[in-house]
This record gives C-alpha cells, sequence and structure tokens, in this order.
C-alpha cells in the first residue's frame, strides 16, 4: 500500500526505468535516472541539514532540473516550495522572510542571482551544478524508512485577497488522494504525453507531476517564453506529440482569439482541461472545433488549499458561446457546502441563493506554514 508519492517514483523506476519521465525544451529525463539523481540530491541535502521536514526553497529555472530538485528534497525527508526565477527580487523575500527556508536550492546561474539580494540573509544554498553522484541509489529505504503520509510534500505560497503571503502545507496523503481521483476519472496512462502550462508555484502541476509518476506518462514541460509567442507552444505541442492539456483558460483563449488553429493541427490531442479561470465558451467552442481528435474536455475548479480542484465537470454535451460552464460535482472524497452570510447551509430548497462555498474532505489542507491564526480561521 502505497504512503508516500515517492512510491510512485520507485515503482514507476522500476516498470518505466528507461522511458522518458520528464522533457524540456533542451533535455529529458527517464524515470529511473530521476530517482538515481534525486536519490543523489536527497543524500547531499542530508547532509547539510539536520533533521526532518524542513522547508527547502526551489530557486530554478522551469526544467527538468527542478523536478529532480522536488523530488531530491523529498527523499531527504524534507519539503520544497517552488518560486520563480523571473519574480522581483521583493516578492522572492517576501517568501523567504514568511518561510524561513532551511535551504535553498540553485544552479550556478540562479545562486549569482539570489546572492545578489539575499547578502544580509543567512541561507543555506544547495548548487545543483555541484550534486556528485553517491553510488547509493539501489536501496533507496535508508532515505524513505521514515517518512509518513502526514508529512509535508510542498507549500505553495499565495496571496489570496489580502496580498500578504500565506503558505498552503500539502502533505502525501493530499496529493495520494487527489491523484487516485485524477487517474481513475481522466484516461491518464503510460501512454499520455502531457503539455505543462503551469508554473510549478501554481498548483495544476501539482496534477502533472504527480499523475506522470503515478502512471509512467510522460510530462513536457513547455518554456515559458512560448506562451509569449502561442504559436511556438503549439509547434512544441505538434513536435512532441503531446495529446493531454491541462491548462488555466487565459492560455486557450489566446491562441483561440488569434485562431492559430487553423495554422497548426493538433491532431494528437485527446484530452484538455482547465482550471484556475472562468473558461469563456465561445473560446472553448474553437478549440473544439479545431481538434479532430478530442475525446474529453473537463472544466475543474478549487483552491490552493484543496489541492487543486474539489470539483469536476466533463463536458458532455454542446454550449452555446453565451452560456456558463457549470462547476459539476465534488472530487472523491470531497464534501461541499454552501453557505450562507449566517453560516447555514443552503439547501435544494434555496436554489438561487447567494452563498460561499466550503471544503473538507482527504484532500484539504491541514493549514498555512507558520500561521496558527489563519488556519484556525
Amino acid at each position: 500500500m502505497r504512503t508516500t508519492v515517492l512510491s510512485y517514483l520507485e515503482e514507476s523506476a522500476v516498470k518505466y526505468a528507461d522511458k522518458i519521465a520528464f522533457f524540456d525544451e533542451r533535455n529529458s529525463i527517464t524515470f529511473a535516472e530521476l530517482r538515481k539523481r534525486a536519490i543523489d540530491v536527497g543524500y547531499h541535502i542530508r547532509e547539510r541539514l539536520v533533521g526532518r521536514q524542513n522547508p527547502v526553497l526551489i530557486y530554478l529555472p522551469k526544467t527538468v532540473d527542478s523536478i529532480v530538485a522536488f523530488m531530491g528534497t523529498l527523499y531527504s525527508g524534507n519539503f520544497y516550495t517552488p518560486t520563480d526565477i523571473r519574480f522581483p527580487a521583493e516578492k522572492v523575500l517576501s517568501v523567504v522572510e514568511a518561510l524561513h527556508p532551511a535551504a535553498v536550492i540553485v544552479d550556478r546561474t540562479t545562486m549569482q542571482k539570489l546572492q545578489a539580494f539575499t547578502a544580509d540573509q543567512e541561507l543555506i544554498m544547495i548548487n545543483l551544478d555541484d550534486v556528485e553522484e553517491t553510488g547509493l541509489y539501489e536501496d533507496s529505504s535508508i532515505l524513505t524508512e521514515e517518512i509518513l503520509d502526514v508529512d509535508p510534500v510542498y507549500t505553495f505560497f499565495t496571496s489570496g485577497s489580502t496580498g500578504v503571503p500565506k503558505g498552503v502545507i500539502i502533505n502525501n496523503h493530499n496529493i495520494i488522494d487527489y491523484t487516485d481521483w485524477a487517474v481513475n476519472t481522466f484516461p491518464i496512462n503510460e501512454h499520455t504525453i502531457m503539455g505543462n502550462q503551469s508554473p510549478f508555484y501554481f498548483d495544476i502541476s501539482t496534477q502533472d507531476i504527480y499523475t506522470t509518476l503515478k502512471t509512467g506518462a510522460t510530462l513536457g514541460i513547455i518554456p515559458v517564453k512560448y506562451f509569449a509567442f502561442p504559436v511556438m507552444a503549439l509547434r512544441f505541442i505538434k513536435e512532441r506529440h503531446i495529446n493531454f492539456l491541462y491548462w488555466v483558460p487565459s492560455a486557450f483563449v489566446s491562441i483561440a482569439n488569434y485562431r492559430l488553429l487553423e495554422q497548426i493541427e493538433l491532431d494528437e490531442v485527446s484530452l484538455i482541461m482547465f482550471g484556475g479561470e472562468v473558461m469563456p465558451v465561445k473560446q472553448l467552442n474553437y478549440w473544439r472545433k479545431y481538434l479532430p481528435n478530442l475525446k474529453m474536455i473537463a472544466n475543474v475548479y478549487g483552491p490552493t488549499e484543496a489541492t487543486v480542484n474539489c470539483t469536476y465537470y466533463i463536458v458532455d454535451r454542446e454550449f452555446m458561446d453565451d452560456e456558463t460552464l457549470p462547476l459539476g460535482k465534488a472530487c472523491e472524497n470531497t464534501g461541499l457546502l454552501v453557505l450562507d452570510d449566517d453560516d447555514q447551509v443552503i439547501t435544494k430548497d434555496r436554489i438561487g441563493v447567494l452563498g460561499e462555498l466550503c471544503v473538507y474532505g482527504s484532500s484539504l489542507s491541514a493549514g498555512y506554514w507558520n500561521d496558527e491564526e489563519k488556519t484556525k480561521e
């Protein structure tokens, strides 16, 4: 029985050892190579840090190396927080101050960039380029035997409506519960090639990464710059035989508004999902028209605190351009309540009453990092 997300990698590294797990614009890594490199990183982190369940900040470009850093952090018994090297210094510093990371994983380039504005911070920097092979990767049990399903995997920072960073803690059990639901609901398997659009600090990427590790699928990390020139993103999808897109609606809308699918046919894409924003039906209908082998469309919704999503709707009919897609129903092991201003449940006989959607269930976060007040709230 699986107890941690590393079980996904451990099993896929045997079953799909030489299969490409992740690729970016320049590099790729197999499941076996990912496991080996991650274990090397895990041992390296353990040599530098005392104890377990420490926060580790990831300050790397959005490439295969980030995945290695995530998994290496988990093998070390700690948890990761991704940030973006394109963020202004002030935003990175606000995360550093809220997280108090025990270490930061960098490469040679990002280390220099980070040192330029954190000179007064006492940060342990772990340079991924300097991690040497340990030769200890054959037996990972020394690293994994103490990790529990309640241990955190990552903390994502979200400012919400306050503008103040709040670190949402997501643990192994949360991700396993969500990932198992996702692969049981959608046709994700070893033949799936996903095209990642979301930043790694955004929770949509959680589904991308962990369904890949669980099923032996492949995840293509589409370069961030391509979405400024979306025809490049479409060429990447076409050339790399990507067949599944789970993006924020604005990425789909941009391509639809430029009518780019009339220039590049994505004849292998069979599944599209969208969440994080409202998907306009007009632009969705454009995608439906120009994807000849599209078999499933899903509208998903949920806050970071619910481990990616809490509701889903599989689009099973035609919608007019001016209609609105429903949120659908609750994901497995998830409960939903709609409460009015007096915190009373809005029952079916009160349809049309405005309320607040509240979520409970096994994928719900344990709370906010170092913020008991917000967690209780």
